[in-house]
């Protein structure tokens, strides 16, 4: 209770021990809900794992990095003790043991680049977002394991076993429980494919063989047939129930496309030819350099006051609703009204209002690298057009800093060699409402 899991104060549980109440807290509420009985050691620690949204609260223990490579291990090691025929208890013996003997368990770490591609689990990707996320391997079907043992544990049907008639035959209680077993265990798989997909900010990219004659059947409100979940054997068979709701997002992938080199890797019958020649390497002695790297915001150092501290949170919070409301559908009904006022302000500017046949950015971020010059850059907010580009940069109050002029015009130089558009160039102050266009640097009104 006291752990970074839950953070219980030490007032909550000194009670539970004067009350003589240990049974109605969160985390045997938890527990509870777990069927600890019914499950291989790999599954429940999968499970508790999940419920106890571990992968989300290892923020705040630091090192992340190095806590996922010990979830990892536990998952893996957990796994391969339960195909072994290994119970939580042998399991649980053999961590006791690791810790009673000292015996080291060491883990390599390695530090990811900001910018590297990043593969993980769905459990994994839990509680983190990224701009663009690719979801492969969508055919593999749902393990479903347990249910082929002909004895079984239910805490509903409690022990399931097989009658003898001419050989092992199943009872009417089997099917009870492994239907309850098939809607329970795909009304997860559904919850966890949502958890993947929401992990996205801009765009999902789901690589998937869908079939041409699958039909899908929903009922009056547009939900897919109950009868029909309950034949879904992968995520697959997910999509391809709805596949009617996002036909205009499909876009077909042909091998013809493929390079010859890389159909050589589709065709697995392709017999690889063998050689004896050897390969010479020629090293190159190069001294490491030390790159001058710039970037285009601006330097800030000094000491803050209070109020100048809250002005901060509060134009920390206005950017990041701006960064995350639908300038479209423009709805911000959900949006406190301590912040409702300023952001109909930005969202009736004429620039914001008109955006039809428009291509809005976010967030766009750069790297520009010239000679020995590497230079970093992460636009506001960027309104493609059919003949121009208009960019937006918001600050909280003073716009009229030279530095931001600097700053815009970097933006301004590499959106125009990249676009080969017109661009215009914008400062909106949060606190004041107002738009500055730093071309002629004049008020917008």
């Amino acid at each position: 209770m006291r752990s970074f899991l839950f953070e219980i104060k030490d007032n909550e549980i000194l009670n539970m021990f004067i009350n003589k109440d240990f049974t109605n807290n969160e985390v045997i509420n938890i527990i509870k809900e777990i069927n600890i009985d019914s499950m291989s050691t790999s599954m429940l620690i999968n499970t508790f794992i999940d419920k106890f949204n571990i992968y989300e609260n290892l923020i705040k223990v630091g090192n992340i990095n190095s806590s996922l490579v010990v979830l990892e291990y536990l998952i893996n090691k957990s796994s391969e003790l339960s195909e072994l025929g290994y119970t939580i208890n042998d399991f649980n013996n053999y961590l006791n043991d690791v810790i009673d003997n000292n015996l080291s368990i060491k883990f390599s770490v390695e530090n990811e680049a900001s910018d590297s591609v990043k593969i993980m689990t769905i459990h994994k990707s839990k509680g983190l977002e990224y701009s663009i996320c690719y979801f492969p391997e969508l055919f593999n079907k749902f393990n479903l394991r347990d249910l082929n043992d002909n004895i079984l544990f239910d805490r509903k049907y409690g022990i399931v076993m097989p009658y003898f008639d001419d050989g092992l035959n199943n009872s009417i209680v089997n099917t009870l429980l492994k239907d309850n077993y098939i809607k329970e265990e795909i009304g997860e798989k559904i919850r966890l494919f949502y958890v993947s997909l929401t992990r996205a900010k801009e765009k999902m990219i789901m690589i998937c063989d869908l079939s041409d004659d699958y039909m899908s059947s929903k009922d009056e409100n547009g939900l897919v047939d109950e009868d029909k979940r309950l034949t879904y054997s992968s995520f697959k068979d997910i999509i391809e129930s709805i596949k009617e709701d996002f036909n205009s997002n499909i876009k077909e992938i042909k091998t013809d496309y493929l390079t010859n080199d890389y159909k050589k890797v589709l065709d697995i019958n392709v017999k690889i030819d063998e050689t004896n020649n050897i390969i010479t390497v020629n090293e190159i002695d190069k001294d490491d350099e030390i790159l001058n790297e710039k970037h285009f915001s601006k330097d800030l150092v000094k000491l803050n006051t209070k109020e100048e501290i809250e002005n901060m949170k509060f134009g920390t919070y206005m950017h990041y609703l701006l960064e995350t409301i639908d300038f479209y559908k423009r709805d911000i009904s959900f949006v406190d009204e301590k912040y409702k006022d300023k952001l109909i302000k930005f969202l009736d500017l004429d620039i914001i209002k008109d955006l039809d046949g428009a291509k809005v950015y976010k967030e766009y971020e750069f790297i520009e690298i010239d000679k020995d010059d590497e230079n970093h850059g992460i636009i506001d907010l960027m309104i493609e057009r059919k003949d121009y580009i208009d960019i937006i940069d918001y600050k909280l109050k003073n716009v009229a800093d030279e530095s931001y002029l600097k700053q815009l015009n970097g933006y301004k130089n590499f959106i125009t060699k990249r676009f080969n558009k017109k661009v215009n160039i914008y400062l909106y102050s949060i606190i004041d409402e107002k738009l500055y266009n730093l071309d002629n640097k004049e008020l917008v009104k």
